[in-house]
């Protein structure tokens, strides 16, 4: 309760003109030492996380985060705060405004955000504070802050002592669950405190001796997105694409490609060094965990696979061994924007042990379900039954640990699972990048912008947006399940079956993260009801899909391929396995009103038809509150105050009027007011009547609060105990709606099912489209120029040469994105298509730097090229665009033939090769392998030039670079001395 003296002395102080100084003014005078001491004792625990500290109804932050957090990233006006012993810096903002602001420092920024609760106990003034959960990226599970579109993983990452499987139910030994945090490099750029600058001059000052540090730290320029130059030629006679006659699979694949009969040029052997790096690398263990869902994985692998699983997991945070540097520095160079958090070898951190263990008072929403460290133990047995190498058992206990750490509570998990890389298709992260699969090319950090997954998503659910973006980063690389997928999408190919599933599924919410919600003590009875409704949806979807599979056609509209289960079949075991748990979502419905507040504190959340108890409890506050009414009523009539009014908010039991009707009550004598206050404007008196009826009042509404929460923990413990079950609805749930997504997106844009092809038979797209690209056209009222693409035994290699804007980049990524489409179980964008299942996709596309990283253009493009070169497989598909080309043209043109030659000779790969280097052409036209093929282009009499964007047989001996220089808007002197010096120098203009 608020001290009077306290508040009239700020109330005579002069006013603010903003909110946030009346929320400053506010905070001071409920703010006492004891906080203070609390800030101290929580600030050493956590020296690593911002630290938000509830006073009354605010959050405060104290010493220099008051400045470097609330002020600098918060934008939060700054005071100095007076205590006995001097002033310390405070800011703070309404405890209604934390999801708000914990977005911008955890998601934003990728801080740590330590949350002190205050607690009180029933009928006593005192409060107690205390660190309740400490919110991490990884840890970000409100839908209000997180994408829950998105997995949101936590990456732990270990150097594997071993390779051996470990005996199942082996005794869990290694690092203690507990972590200590340590500040990483983001984090210190993210706080950009005067700590930061001083290392950083010192820094400058010790590599430059000579040279004075510069003044100032600005924050570090962001990058320019890469913009695309939409160039239209002159208007001439052009070529109709729409007048192209489409061919079927059988005239592509006899179709010969024009060779010319040079001989071929004769190579001495070459011979290869010993390649010691495989043996010398270490291995390296991961386990990621989603809190939000339960998913639980765990691989291991080289640290040259690193890059590439950071970019398929793309995890929030990330764990690592504190005492293992090099590990440390594989993770800094793998991917250094993610948040990196060291792990002690010990168990050092008590985090949230107080809150974990300790019995909550009983008006707050810390009701464990079960003790935290009996959650702990059921996590590490989950983690003891799996077949585990070492290295994996310490990453999962290491995750298992920190959230416990962190959240003081642990979400129901899955058993860890086995993630293997030979059952999916594998993309590095460059390989991701280039073909734009989540994330466009040009905004690094951003996932603005046309991306496939974006173009193909046309999911209802949160789960079955996650499952189709994990399906596109790890295509599957075995046949049935690949074809299992594709016969499911075949049944929605129907439209009947796929709009009725479509508009049950609107009514399913992220049940999972519901769950995870209310065992970590996060969730309300606004989660109890979307299970409850996702219950609903569940029973009609599944009375929905069995009716489906009896009445709708074998094989859906393509037909299942040959000796597959019948996707008929397929969905009425999907709708068996779905649990509608009647009886749970009726006792939802019958307790929780349907219009209750997100937070469980909120009294007034349960039906009061709920429960006899539940019933005389609101008919007694009512009564109480006609009575209030009454009171007040009569006091205004008896005393002529029409001011009058009953206060009974934090203050206590109060009877408030004006100035000028506080004389009639202090004149009364016989009335029992008594003064406690004199206002500006108002005063405020205490009278025994009122004050009794508000204690009454407010005994009612402590038992029906307490009734409440008996009611919902009733709840929580059943959703709690049906989590399986849920889980399970969730998962097949999120394919039946990918599936149905994937065949609304076939309906709309005519993509067809992929047969797979054995492989002795050719690798075949029948006019293919690059999906995104013709989206973006159609929007534009502009066509996509399809074109076909067929690799065999004997056209393995496509070298592909043209004009730059010919479209060989885009021919290139199409048919990458076909096999990408295919093996995530989707139909892709051609007239046809047989394909062989790949087991990996390497693409080296594009120019760009790594400055931080001291890599040039040149340098990342070779990076990329020796990947390749060293792990594509006769099984793989590798497209290489103008490898080569950073560097002097002798050299490049030495290194793209050697490229070139080992693909063919040795890898023995798909692969497509675009190039400009013409030089290559006399060198390579003999490989019996290799076919070239070249983009069309148009000049009309009138030396008008125009893209065709047709890929022909054939080779394209200019690269029309002039041209293009025109189109780009050049100036015409520019090109005029251009021509004449290519003349000059006996060069064959562009």
């Amino acid at each position: 309760m608020h001290d009077f003296k306290e508040l009239e002395a700020d109330n005579s102080s002069p006013a603010a003109n903003d909110e946030d100084s009346d929320i400053l003014q506010q905070s001071k005078t409920i703010s006492t030492s004891s906080v203070l001491a609390t800030v101290r004792k929580y600030r050493q625990k956590y020296p690593d996380s911002v630290l938000l500290v509830r006073v009354g109804d605010f959050y405060e932050l104290y010493f220099e985060q008051a400045d470097d957090i609330g002020g600098v990233l918060l934008g939060l006006q700054v005071v100095d705060k007076k205590f006995r012993n001097g002033t310390v810096r405070f800011t703070g903002f309404p405890a209604r405004s934390l999801l708000r602001y914990v977005e911008i420092l955890v998601s934003q920024h990728s801080l740590s955000v330590a949350l002190c609760e205050q607690f009180q106990e029933p009928m006593q003034r005192s409060f107690t504070r205390k660190v309740t959960r400490v919110i991490t990226p990884g840890t970000l599970i409100d839908e209000s802050l997180a994408n829950t579109r998105v997995h949101s993983y936590i990456l732990c990452v270990m150097r594997a002592e071993n390779n051996t499987l470990e005996v199942q139910g082996q005794q869990q030994t290694g690092a203690s669950a507990e972590v200590r945090k340590h500040k990483n490099r983001q984090q210190a750029e993210a706080l950009a405190t005067v700590e930061a600058r001083r290392r950083w001059e010192q820094g400058i000052a010790e590599a430059m001796a000579a040279e004075e540090p510069p003044k100032r730290r600005g924050r570090p320029r962001k990058k320019l997105a890469a913009g695309k130059l939409i160039m239209k030629p002159p208007r001439a006679p052009r070529f109709d694409p729409t007048t192209v006659e489409a061919l079927d699979l059988a005239e592509i694949e006899d179709g010969n490609t024009l060779v010319d009969e040079a001989d071929p040029v004769e190579v001495a052997e070459l011979v290869e060094s010993p390649d010691t790096e495989a043996e010398s690398e270490i291995q390296l263990s991961l386990a990621w965990l989603d809190l939000a869902t339960g998913d639980f994985m765990v691989s291991t692998g080289p640290a040259s696979e690193l890059a590439a699983d950071l970019a398929r997991i793309r995890p929030r945070e990330i764990l690592i061994d504190g005492n293992d540097s090099q590990v440390q520095e594989l993770v800094s160079a793998a991917n250094p924007q993610v948040a990196t958090t060291a792990l002690g070898a010990v168990a050092e951190l008590e985090a949230t042990e107080e809150a974990a263990d300790a019995q909550p008072p009983a008006n707050a929403n810390v009701h464990w379900p079960m003790a935290a460290a009996a959650q702990q133990a059921e996590a590490l047995r989950l983690v003891a039954a799996a077949e585990l190498r070492s290295g994996e058992r310490l990453a999962c206990e290491a995750v298992v640990g920190y959230v416990r750490a962190t959240q003081g509570l642990l979400a129901p998990l899955q058993a860890p699972q086995q993630y293997t890389a030979t059952g999916h298709m594998r993309m590095g992260a460059a390989t991701i990048q280039a073909l734009e699969l989540v994330r466009p090319l040009g905004r690094s950090g951003s996932e603005a912008g046309p991306t496939l997954l974006g173009e193909i998503d046309r999911t209802r659910t949160s789960a079955g947006a996650r499952l189709l973006a994990q399906r596109l980063l790890a295509p599957s690389a075995c046949a049935e399940e690949i074809e299992r997928r594709l016969d499911l999408v075949d049944f929605f190919a129907d439209s009947r079956a796929r709009t009725r599933t479509a508009a049950l599924l609107d009514g399913v919410g992220d049940v999972e993260r519901a769950v995870a919600k209310l065992s970590l003590n996060c969730g309300g009875p606004h989660d109890l009801l979307l299970i409850a409704q996702s219950l609903r949806a569940v029973a009609q979807i599944r009375a929905t899909l069995r009716s489906l599979s009896r009445d709708g056609k074998p094989g859906g509209a393509s037909g299942s391929a040959p000796g597959s289960e019948q996707p008929a079949v397929a969905v009425r075991r999907m709708a068996l396995a779905l649990q509608a748990l009647p009886r749970l979502a009726r006792e939802i419905d019958a307790a929780i009103r349907s219009d209750a507040a997100r937070d469980v504190r909120a009294c007034g959340f349960l039906n009061a038809e709920s429960s006899t108890e539940v019933a005389q409890l609101h008919a007694a506050l009512e009564e109480k509150e006609a009575a209030r009414g009454a009171l007040q009523q009569q006091w205004r009539q008896e005393y002529s105050c029409a001011s009058l009014r009953l206060d009974g908010a934090a203050l206590g039991a109060l009877v408030e009027v004006t100035r000028k009707d506080a004389t009639r009550l202090r004149a009364e004598a016989d009335g029992g007011f008594r003064l406690v206050q004199m206002l500006r404007t108002r005063a405020r008196f205490e009278h025994t009547s009122w004050t009794h009826l508000l204690a009454e009042t407010d005994l009612l509404r402590t038992r029906l609060r307490a009734e409440e929460l008996r009611a919902f923990e009733q709840l929580r413990d059943a959703v709690l105990a049906a989590a399986p079950a849920l889980r399970t609805n969730s998962r097949v749930l999120a394919a039946i709606d990918v599936a149905a997504a994937c065949a609304t997106v076939a309906a709309e844009r005519r993509l067809v099912r992929p047969r797979l092809a054995p492989p002795a038979a050719a690798h075949v797209i029948a006019n293919g489209r690059h999906p995104v690209v013709e989206a973006q056209l159609l929007h534009d009222g502009r066509q996509f120029v399809a074109n076909h693409c067929r690799f065999g035994a004997a056209r393995r290699l496509l070298l592909v040469t043209g004009p730059n804007m010919g479209g060989k980049s885009t021919f290139l990524r199409q048919v990458a994105l076909v096999s990408v489409l295919a093996q995530a179980g989707c139909f892709v964008p051609a007239a046809a298509a047989r394909l062989h299942v790949v087991d990996a996709i390497y693409a080296r596309i594009g120019a760009r730097d790594d400055v931080a990283r001291g890599q040039s253009t040149f340098m990342v493009e070779m990076a990329e090229t020796a990947d390749i070169l060293r792990h594509a497989t006769a099984q793989s598909l590798v497209i290489l665009d103008e490898v080569g080309r950073g560097t002097a043209t002798a050299d490049g043109v030495a290194i793209a033939y050697a490229t070139l030659r080992h693909l063919h000779d040795t890898v023995r790969c798909k692969a497509l090769f675009a190039t400009h280097y013409h030089e290559l052409l006399p060198h390579v036209r003999r490989l019996p392998a290799l076919a070239p093929l070249h983009t069309a282009v148009h000049r009309s009499s009138d030396g008008a030039f125009a893209f065709l964007h047709r890929i022909v047989p054939g080779v394209c001996a200019a690269s029309h670079a002039l041209y293009v220089a025109q189109l780009a808007g050049i100036p015409k002197p520019v090109l005029a001395v251009a021509r004449a010096f290519a003349a000059a120098n006996s060069c064959k203009p562009a």
